[in-house]
């Protein structure tokens, strides 16, 4: 069984004013505009007894593993590859290579799947065989690798090396790996319980099962808010997608409808004001028969929207400087795109449409658009000439770098790769 344990008592340190202790990568400059990142931590914690071992895992349905597992191919990075600087202002003593201004190749290994975050300045690449490699900054031991030492070059992570790794997703400074057997492992920070492991223990070096028992979570009890302020219960559905910004969060239904909650600033949960969601709120924008929702994607202050009907919508704020959208408005330069992926950056958004590559971003950026180093950024979508005619498999993109994985099946599509430059660190 379960147990709680009562905390040791923590002795109260008064605060200093002044600039917070330098354990952040994101400086202000980069700063959403919410609370800073003091977890308050408990009176009590859930504990593992002796005897409270978790489930066994057993393999997921052959049916949803298909849907899951993605066709492999080249892997291609450009952007900001300093993993320790990303971000920073300040550079002290480090050696500082080179930004990525175009697209290169990167790694001979066929992956599968490339996941970074908005504010992630660390990688994971999921080989074709299901293995799981990672790179990037590592001061929590988000790598898994054992270590907090920053890699520039995929590592094969040792201990998940005899599982099926499916799916990954990256916070600024942990990351979880999900495997064919719905089983999840983190690592990384946890000093706010963000690991999911059932203890405050402040460094997670290895992969490690999260404390999670009971079946799979396929449903979810959603809320909205009247006009009255009062909230109200909308009928239990089914998530069947969702994304994640620095502060909020977006999901759609199996009725396609679109919920945000989180963090409220500049609009970027789409309710025309700015207030902060304890649960799930409808975004009624998309509540109609023609506006249904087939994809979501969360950059760190802005969201968007794919429809059913192909419209992309954005809403939020890409830039400090310029004006939010309180609400979703249509990206007007992609009506009529076939969109099929997009990669949502820190301020920078890139996408696969028809047969290219589109990306736009407001100043600065650090070559994570892929325009070449005479044109770093751009306010309006952009085509990005170096990948015209690659037929992209998906997008990701973290803090100011983007990670791509294109088909290289055929002679042909394997000349057009072999034009791009190869990374070597």
């Amino acid at each position: 069984m379960s147990t709680k344990r009562k905390r040791a008592p923590v002795k109260k340190v008064a605060s200093k004013k002044g600039k917070r202790k330098e354990d952040s990568d994101v400086d202000s400059e980069l700063s959403d505009g919410s609370e800073s990142e003091n977890p308050t931590q408990p009176d009590e914690i859930l504990i593992a007894g002796h005897g409270d071992a978790l489930d066994d895992p057993t393999p997921l349905p052959k049916e949803l593993l298909n849907t899951l597992i993605k066709p492999a191919g080249q892997f291609v990075c450009f952007g900001n590859i300093n993993w320790d600087t990303a971000g920073k202002k300040e550079v002290k003593g480090q050696k500082v290579l080179p930004n990525l201004h175009w697209p290169h190749r990167f790694t001979d290994i066929r992956v599968r799947l490339a996941v970074s975050g908005c504010v992630a300045a660390h990688c994971v690449l999921v080989t074709e065989e299901g293995n799981a490699m990672t790179f990037g900054r590592n001061p929590f031991g988000q790598l898994g690798l054992d270590h907090t030492v920053t890699k520039n070059t995929p590592q094969l992570v040792p201990a998940l090396e005899n599982m099926n790794i499916i799916g990954a997703a990256c916070g600024r400074h942990h990351t979880l790996f999900l495997t064919d057997t719905g089983t999840v492992y983190a690592c990384g920070d946890n000093r706010s319980g963000q690991c999911g492991v059932g203890n405050l223990q402040p460094q997670i070096l290895t992969p490690t099962r999260i404390n999670y028992r009971g079946p799979p979570i396929v449903k979810y009890c959603i809320s909205k808010k009247s006009k009255d302020g009062h909230v109200s219960p909308v009928d239990v559905t089914e998530i069947v997608d969702f994304s994640c910004g620095q502060n909020h969060t977006v999901a759609i239904d199996s009725k396609k409808r679109a919920f945000s909650w989180g963090f409220g600033g500049f609009g970027r949960l789409g309710h025309a004001e700015q207030k902060d969601e304890m649960v799930p709120r409808l975004i009624k924008y998309f509540d109609s028969q023609s506006r249904g929702v087939r994809s979501v994607h969360c950059g760190s202050t802005y969201s968007l929207a794919v429809t059913e009907h192909n419209g992309l919508f954005m809403f939020g704020q890409t830039k400090k400087t310029g004006e939010a959208n309180m609400y979703p408005k249509p990206v007007q330069d992609l009506a009529g795109w076939n969109i099929k992926h997009i990669g949502t950056g820190n301020t920078s958004i890139i996408v696969a449409a028809d047969d290219s590559v589109i990306a736009w971003g407001a100043s600065p950026c650090y070559g994570e658009l892929g325009f070449g180093d005479m044109q770093k950024a751009s306010t309006v979508p952009k085509e990005v000439t170096k990948l015209a005619g690659v037929k992209v498999l998906s997008l990701a993109m973290g803090l100011c770098f983007t990670l791509l994985i294109a088909q290289n099946d055929t002679p042909e599509q394997k000349q057009k790769l072999e034009t791009l430059k190869e990374y070597k660190p």
